[in-house]
């Protein structure tokens, strides 16, 4: 029985997860992404996890990215003079306020930021050029759970994006190669 109720819960968290997400959007911070000169990618609690999850993805396809779970004052005023970095910053709640911190210090710095965030809540998202948004409404009494699979799913997305770029454009350098 567990095991139908996880598979249900994970299945309605994609679906609503699937209607907030606005592919312009995905587009855009994949664009991004691909351009950037670096990527730092926050995340706390919990969310240290996903954003663990996230480096490692990135790595894979061997993009430049650091990650970390609280602010390096002295790193922010640093990055602040390089246009082309890109900063993620995860946030079950969308409230966390360490993470509200950090991007509103990037924005301030007009650091790209990208926030992946629950519909909760507003105050890192406030501070955000783009955001990704989930939902776990339907679930509050599992929230964490709904809303740490959900923010996964989105790292999932964004690396399968990334990684059929590059995998098309080695496809389309190989077939002028060929010829």
């Amino acid at each position: 029985d567990i095991e139908d109720v996880i598979a249900s819960i994970y299945e309605k968290t994609m679906i609503q997860t699937n209607l907030l997400l606005d592919q312009n959007v995905i587009n855009r911070v994949v664009n991004r992404i691909l351009n950037a000169s670096h990527i730092d990618i926050y995340g706390t609690g919990i969310t240290d996890t996903i954003a663990k999850e996230m480096y490692f993805k990135f790595q894979i396809l061997g993009l430049p990215c650091q990650i970390h779970n609280g602010a390096n004052v002295r790193y922010l005023e640093r990055i602040r003079l390089q246009k082309n970095n890109v900063s993620i910053l995860i946030s079950t709640s969308g409230n966390n306020k360490l993470i509200a911190d950090i991007a509103k210090t990037l924005s301030d710095s007009h650091i790209y930021t990208v926030g992946i965030v629950s519909t909760q809540g507003n105050k890192v998202a406030d501070y955000c050029q783009d955001i990704i948004r989930f939902d776990t409404s339907l679930f509050r009494d599992v929230d964490t759970f709904c809303s740490t699979f959900a923010a996964s799913y989105i790292v999932n997305i964004l690396y399968a994006s990334l990684f059929y770029r590059f995998e098309t454009e080695k496809y389309l350098k190989n077939c002028e190669r060929d010829l």
